[in-house]
């Protein structure tokens, strides 16, 4: 029965049939089998690749039911729909993106704090070695040996945000620039 079912949708995808496209894919919708679904909507699919390419569909000729059987293959995978694709230009590509680019693009900054420094608390300033002063404002606090003039990373974040995170400190603080 499936593979008369395959057939038929097959031959009833070519010659007059083709201006009907909609009502056929409506058709296929309309069946309640999933292995009858998807052999329908194969057809569907090869009428569209066939009315494509340079062969006429006349050229096609009739199917049997044992050449119907014997030419099923899997559907290729689906392209990514225009709606996935949506803004993923803007979007970095983490393993092509290293700090240098980061840093060109002016995304990323590397620079050393200004004296000893033990943590930080809510509205702790940084003053880092190239005279620009950075505030906390995201009301953490954390203390620890940060030693002598200890290396830092501001990276721009989403919204407008900068985090600050410390060399062999796997804290970031949330900052804002204020001088």
């Amino acid at each position: 029965m499936n593979r008369l079912l395959f057939a038929t949708s097959l031959l009833c995808l070519s010659g007059s049939a083709q201006a009907d496209f909609a009502g056929q894919f409506k058709a296929c919708a309309a069946m309640v089998n999933g292995a009858e679904r998807l052999a329908c909507y194969d057809g569907l699919a090869r009428q569209q690749s066939l009315e494509t390419s340079a062969a006429p569909l006349s050229s096609v000729g009739p199917v049997s039911e044992t050449d119907a059987e014997a030419t099923v293959e899997p559907a290729p995978a689906p392209a990514a729909s225009t709606a996935q694709q949506f803004g993923l230009e803007d979007l970095p590509k983490p393993e092509s993106r290293n700090d240098a680019e980061r840093e060109r693009a002016g995304e990323l900054m590397h620079a050393r704090l200004l004296g000893s420094h033990k943590g930080w608390s809510p509205g702790s300033e940084f003053v880092l070695d190239n005279g620009q002063v950075w505030k906390n404002v995201d009301g953490s606090s954390a203390f620890y040996p940060l030693g002598e003039n200890p290396a830092v990373t501001l990276e721009k974040g989403m919204l407008g945000a900068y985090w600050m995170s410390f060399e062999g400190l796997n804290k970031k603080v949330k900052v804002k620039r204020i001088k």
